[in-house]
Formats: structure tokens, C-alpha cells, sequence
């Protein structure tokens, strides 16, 4: 006997002996699964979104420093082309900031649209995060990280890029403080 793959179905695969399901609505790698809300098999892999549907990752050990209080680029950066406007980019970066003695840094998150420019994701001035240090003549070296999901909504190339600043004229940020020191960057496109 052969049955559409949403119709009423067993709930166990011992009872399914002799029995076809047409394939005929679905595609190749397609998985049904028992909806017990609906007493039907249903097409598992179309149902609901929240899937990974592209990952990038980034590595890079070059350092870069900063001594303004404007935000520059580091040298971590890392480029995406979401493959559905609706779809959510996941952002998860790992570095190592330092700063000089009695200073501050921030960093943030920018994202640049098909080379449009970049904009700053921070929901604030105050960037994602900051490392501050308080003990005269001497450096503070500390891990950053930073995960934030992002809503792109086009199918251009999108670039996320981490910059940092110094909270104060004359201070030294860096991320990271020196050549060799690993940083990384992860890009998830998570389908809507």
C-alpha cells in the first residue's frame, strides 16, 4: 500500500510493514517525523526555523592598537552572504584586550552591507563591553568575547568587524596587544 507522507501513519516503525510513503511532495534528504499534536507525519526539516543553514570562522593573530578615543578596526573580521533576507546571523568572537595603565577600551560590533559602510550593533555608545584598569605603571592584558545575533535582512555579503577604542586621549588599547596571539571569529547564518 502506498500513502501520502503526511496521512495518517503509525506512530511506531514496527507497525509499518508493506508500507510505502509517497514521496511525491517531498525532496531528496527530506525527514518526516510524528506529530503527536497532529497525529500526522510531517515533514521534519520544513518545519519551523532555527537552523544553521551557513558557518564561517576566522582566525587571526595580528594585533592592532589604538591610542584616540574614536573607534578603529581591528584586524579581526570576518564576511558572510546569507542565503534568505530573513535569515539571523549568530556573531561570536573570542580576543585578548590590553590596556595601559590607568585606562579604559571598549569594543564593538560593526556590520557593512555589501561594502555600504559600517554601523556600529552596540545598543549603546558604550560599545559591547569594556576592560578598565586602575594601577599606575602597569598593563592590564585580559580575554574579550563577545556573542550577539544579528538581522542582516539581505542576501549581499555582510563583513563583522571588531573595533575598539581608548576611553581616554593619550591612553593605549590594543586588541589584540601582539602578534601571534590568536583571535577568532565565528559567523552562524540561522535560517528564520
Amino acid at each position: 500500500m502506498t500513502v501520502p507522507y503526511s496521512s495518517q501513519l503509525p506512530q511506531s516503525i514496527g507497525q509499518l510493514n508493506n508500507v510505502e510513503i509517497d514521496t511525491g511532495t517531498l525532496a531528496n534528504d527530506d525527514i518526516i517525523k510524528y506529530s503527536t499534536a497532529s497525529n500526522t507525519w510531517v515533514n521534519a526539516v520544513a518545519s519551523g526555523g532555527g537552523k544553521v543553514l551557513n558557518a564561517v570562522g576566522v582566525v587571526n593573530a595580528t594585533a592592532a592598537s589604538n591610542n584616540t578615543v574614536t573607534y578603529i578596526a581591528s584586524n579581526l573580521t570576518a564576511t558572510i552572504t546569507p542565503s534568505s533576507a530573513t535569515s539571523k546571523v549568530l556573531v561570536m568572537m573570542s580576543s585578548n584586550g590590553r590596556i595601559d595603565d590607568l585606562g579604559s577600551m571598549t569594543y564593538t560590533l560593526y556590520q557593512d552591507i555589501g561594502g555600504a559602510g559600517g554601523v556600529d550593533l552596540a545598543p549603546t555608545s558604550n560599545g559591547f563591553g569594556k576592560i578598565a584598569h586602575g594601577q599606575a605603571g602597569m598593563r592590564l592584558d585580559t580575554p574579550i568575547g563577545l556573542v550577539h545575533l544579528a538581522s542582516p535582512a539581505t542576501t549581499a555579503a555582510v563583513v563583522y568587524t571588531i573595533y575598539f577604542k581608548a576611553e581616554a586621549a593619550g591612553r593605549t588599547g590594543e586588541c589584540p596587544p601582539y602578534n601571534g596571539l590568536s583571535q577568532n571569529m565565528i559567523l552562524l547564518e540561522i535560517g528564520a
